[in-house]
Formats: C-alpha cells, sequence, structure tokens
C-alpha cells in the first residue's frame, strides 16, 4: 500500500478522538495507519495520546518517544511526555 493510503486510517481516528472524545475507539485506526506507513509522525502522536487519555501511561511514552526519534522537533511528543512526567 502507498504512505497516503495511511491517511483515510488517521483521519478516522482523529475524528473518533476529537469530535467524539472515544480515544479507545480511535486507537486501531492510529494503529493501523502505523502499520501502513511506520514513519507517520502524527500517528504515532495520536496513538500516544489515546493511550495517555485511556491511563496506559508506559504505552503513551513509548509511542511518544518513537515519534520524537523519527523527528526530534515534534514539539507535540515532547508536551506529551512532560504531561506524564518524563523527560524528552
Amino acid at each position: 500500500m502507498c504512505k497516503e493510503t495511511a491517511n483515510a486510517p488517521y483521519n478516522i481516528g482523529f475524528i473518533l478522538f476529537e469530535y467524539k472524545n472515544e480515544p479507545a475507539q480511535a486507537l486501531p485506526y492510529f494503529l493501523q495507519a502505523i502499520s501502513i506507513n511506520p514513519n507517520y509522525i502524527e500517528a504515532i502522536y495520536m496513538s500516544g495520546l489515546c493511550n495517555e487519555k485511556t491511563g496506559n501511561q508506559e504505552l503513551a511514552i513509548k509511542d511518544y518517544r518513537a515519534a520524537l526519534k523519527r523527528n526530534p522537533n515534534f514539539e507535540l511528543a515532547t508536551e506529551g511526555l512532560k504531561r506524564l512526567g518524563e523527560k524528552p
């Protein structure tokens, strides 16, 4: 599949997260986007945010660090780590 195909599950996940306030239901869509494009930084970050909102801090930290590994200047992931009391 082409990397652009990852946008479809990402968009569904974003709608579920942002407009329906359903992070647990949104997470599988972000994971699907990541499986299509493992370097989809925004999807990795949103996976972390879903994990954070559903109380899975360890996975959230892992996701935020994965996003920062791909782009050390990705500020949203840095902020996520700080919210969880972690150093970027």
